[in-house]
């Protein structure tokens, strides 16, 4: 071994002064552990790095004798320190001379450095924050006695690699399995990375394909600079290159031969094979190796000996066989031809996303589609493909407006480019090719337009509208055909964030949930100034509807996170969930809140449908009853949909102060009424109002409308419908009934 043979060797008078601290360190804690005994050290000197030397004998009672792998319980040891290195800077190289080869866990030799330990998994910059001479030697221990019982380097684990070291990555497609050859591949001269692919168009280098017989995982072998290393480390595994390679070259000649002078100057040769484990049985999962040839198809079968160049014609390469020539091909010439090892990074797919994303992949395996990729939508469609969490459609009729790429994936470049168009192209191009892209439509989104536009609409698991528009939702709702849907949204001055979710079954739909969320707005602490209407806006154009909200990159990111974690996290619920996030402006500290909802309830009244839940029922119920044997009564708070005919009721009042109230009859008041309203508008955003009045009626009668109900209610429609708007009337008795004017 160069480093001890040609080192010097230092006295144990001079160790203090000659040696790094470092080592003197370490050679202080050998002097005390049990295990090792100091034989000697040493100095040598190699260009400008200084490398110090430990020779040691390690005493492992613990190490079973004649265990399978060939490790002593008293190995010698050569401690190595090379200060400044930029890997990790000890390191120990067993120096038995019966070593046994084929243990697995070692690093690669490089430079003048011989087979080392493979101690750790992490790099030196971080191992040395903890790193102690006492934990260097236990660590040391471990190796060896996890190494002497089989336990240090799993069976699964692929056959290692010394490409580490390679400048060189090759990029395999999803596919790659599955095709037999790939014939051409295009090699980035600035970055690198080789892709492949079939079409001659594309390369700029051959490519070939070898399937080479099963092999053996033994021992970690260097990197090979030449055919017949590479040919050598096969053949002590069982198996064999050369001929695969002169097989395939030949396949790939053809009658008229290879250009002396090709344009592909260059060939990659991707290795494909089985593997047995220790105990012999076949992994059904290929491995792969690939190195880099800088030879011409052509000039690489010459110099194997199987093409020839023509007496005729000396431009070509021609196969021997063709040309009358007797069987040149021999071996003599295989360390001519020089050979780079190359990383192989296996396909990004949807699985491998999932999978580095810590997300399960059947809990991934979904199909979806997404409404909406404006700075929600586009942030949500990045991270989920980047988790591998679910098949996308995307639907979206805009276009990238300058002001849009402040707060969405689009650059400058993007301007005027279809926002589903760009936001689909991103996503593919998570992935290697082959892998099933995400589609998109640039249209509005549409009930009818879904089952139109996507012809395998009845796969779709789950909508997702990140549109922010209340009359899509509706649409949505009232839609039989569509799967189970959600909503999510921003507060205007991105503050905070909702999600709506349908149940499985779809009996709480979007628009049921948005009517309790507009109650808990009015009701729940967190619906303070959680909605505002007096909003900055920043004119982006000369239309007058030329006005964007100010919101800034940051807000769209954490919260569309936020939002997206929280729907991964309640789709594994069958159950409608109606969510709410809310940022501190001051502290950057998030709240999540919860809102019960209740069993939705519906009813057709003159054209119209009614929509409400149990919780009015039960309160407009205890409301009569606490109030027997008087009548009582109220105002009803909610919001019309004129285009559905739809009344959603979000919720009810008690009687005002000034209210009278007999066994007979009941006349409200108006004390306290307009500063509620006030705060239904404003934390609602406008959204509610005053839509009617109820009342009850004492024991032992119906709900059915007195004469006096009835001309309230024409009293009360000759203001609404002034606007053109209903005017609703509810009377409580046993039993609810509903009126409309």
């Amino acid at each position: 071994m160069m480093i001890i043979e040609k080192s010097r060797i230092i006295s144990p008078d001079n160790r203090l002064s000659e040696h790094s601290k470092e080592v003197n360190s370490l050679i202080n804690e050998i002097y005390e552990c049990k295990e090792f005994n100091l034989n000697e050290t040493r100095i040598f000197q190699f260009q400008e790095l200084i490398i110090e030397i430990l020779l040691v004998d390690l005493k492992c009672p613990s190490i079973k004798s004649k265990n399978s792998i060939g490790i002593l319980n008293r190995e010698p040891l050569a401690i190595i320190y090379i200060k400044d290195f930029h890997e990790h800077q000890f390191r120990v190289v067993p120096i038995r001379e019966n070593f046994p080869e084929d243990v697995l866990h070692m690093n690669f030799p490089f430079e003048i450095i011989p087979k080392t330990l493979c101690l750790y998994l992490e790099s030196w910059d971080e191992v040395e924050r903890s790193w102690t001479p006492q934990k260097f030697l236990n660590r040391i221990c471990w190796w060896f006695i996890k190494t002497s019982e089989d336990k240090i380097h799993s069976n699964e684990q692929e056959l290692e690699r010394p490409y580490f070291i390679s400048e060189y990555k090759l990029l395999l497609p999803t596919y790659y399995e599955e095709e037999k050859s790939f014939a051409f591949a295009n090699i980035d001269e600035t970055s690198k990375v080789i892709r492949i692919s079939n079409t001659n168009n594309f390369g700029n280098c051959n490519f070939l394909t070898l399937e080479i017989k099963p092999i053996e995982h033994t021992r970690v072998f260097p990197a090979p600079s030449n055919l017949k290393l590479l040919e050598e480390q096969f053949q002590k595994r069982s198996s064999s290159v050369i001929d695969n390679l002169k097989k395939e070259i030949l396949l790939r000649t053809p009658s008229s031969g290879f250009p002396i002078t090709e344009n592909l100057k260059h060939t990659f040769i991707l290795l494909k094979f089985k593997r047995y484990d220790s105990s012999g049985n076949l992994f059904s999962k290929p491995d792969f190796f690939a190195f880099f040839i800088p030879k011409a198809i052509g000039e690489l079968g010459h110099l194997l000996g199987i093409l020839s160049i023509s007496p005729t014609d000396p431009n070509n390469y021609y196969k021997i066989d063709l040309l009358g020539i007797e069987n040149l091909s021999d071996n003599d010439k295989l360390s001519e031809i020089r050979i780079l090892p190359v990383e192989i990074v296996k396909p990004l797919t949807q699985k491998f996303a999932a999978l580095m994303s810590g997300i399960e992949f059947t809990e991934a395996s979904f199909n979806g589609v997404l409404i909406g990729v404006g700075s929600l939508g586009s942030t949500l469609a990045e991270i989920w493909s980047k988790s591998g969490w679910g098949r996308w459609s995307l639907f979206d009729n805009d276009c990238i407006a300058p002001h849009n790429v402040f707060r969405h994936l689009a650059k400058e470049k993007d301007i005027g480019r279809k926002k589903v168009e760009l936001v689909a192209e991103l996503m593919n191009q998570n992935y290697s090719p082959g892998n099933p892209l995400v589609t998109y439509i640039s249209k509005r989104f549409s009930p009818t337009r879904f089952s139109e536009s996507l012809s395998d609409y009845k796969s779709i698991d789950l909508i997702v509208d990140a549109s922010a528009s209340s009359f899509l939702l509706r649409d949505i709702s009232f839609s039989n055909e569509l799967p189970r849907a959600c909503s999510l949204f921003f507060n205007q001055i991105g503050t905070g964030g909702v999600l709506f979710l349908e149940d499985n079954e779809r009996s709480k739909r979007l628009d049921f949930i948005e009517a309790s969320y507009l109650r808990a707005l009015i009701s729940e602490e967190w619906g303070e100034n959680f909605l505002q209407n007096n909003i900055p806006k920043q004119r982006v154009g000369a239309s007058c509807s030329d006005l964007s909200v100010v919101l800034s990159y940051e807000r769209v990111v954490l919260l569309s996170s936020s939002l997206s974690n929280l729907l991964r996290l309640k789709l594994k619920s069958n159950n409608a969930r109606l969510c709410i996030l809310k940022l501190d402006s001051e502290t950057g500290h998030m709240d999540t809140y919860e809102v019960e909802l209740f069993s939705p309830k519906s009813i057709e009244i003159n054209g119209w449908n009614i929509f409400y839940d149990s919780f009015i029922e039960d309160k407009l119920k205890r409301l009569r009853a606490s109030s027997l044997p008087k009548e009582t009564g109220g105002i009803v708070i909610g919001y019309t949909d004129q285009k559905t005919k739809s009344i959603y009721i979000v919720d009810i009042t008690d009687a005002p102060r000034d209210s009278r109230s007999s066994i007979s009859g009941f006349d409200r008041g108006c004390e306290g009424l307009k500063e509620y309203l006030d705060k239904v508008k404003k934390r609602t955003s406008e959204n509610c109002d005053y839509i009617g009045d109820w009342h009850s009626h004492p024991a032992g009668h119906s709900s059915e409308a007195s004469q006096t109900d009835l001309t309230s209610l024409n009293e009360f429609a000759r203001v609404m419908n002034s606007e053109g708007m209903p005017i609703l009337m509810i009377i409580v008795s046993e039993e609810l009934r509903f009126y409309i004017k």
